[in-house]
């Protein structure tokens, strides 16, 4: 069940790091979603398809504005054949635009 948590909501397992490690340094969202690009394109080198990579972090940015935005991305069935992280990273961007008010959602 705990797996299951931790699949629904990621970021379960950094607050109960923080609460057994207090000065535990937690990762900002942006420096994980970097870590895991560059780990994406180590594995797409092995043959590694985008859309058996993108499933565990659908729901990374829930709770965010342009959250929606970010799961229609993972989703779409082009981006995901084309094996191609370019529109990953611009919706990272998106939603950091967005968090930081610089962005609405209808721009």
């Amino acid at each position: 069940m705990f797996g299951r948590a931790a699949f629904i909501n990621p970021k379960i397992l950094s607050k109960i790091s923080y609460q057994i490690w207090p000065d535990l340094l937690i990762l900002e969202d942006h420096c994980i979603i970097q870590r895991l690009i560059n780990y994406f394109k180590k594995e797409f080198k092995q043959g590694v398809l985008l859309k058996m990579l993108a499933r565990p972090i659908l729901v990374f940015m829930n709770g965010k504005r342009g959250s929606k935005y970010w799961r229609q991305v993972l989703s779409d069935q082009n981006f995901l054949n084309a094996n191609n992280l370019e529109m990953l990273i611009k919706s990272l961007d998106i939603i950091q635009n967005m968090e930081n008010g610089k962005m609405n959602f209808h721009s």
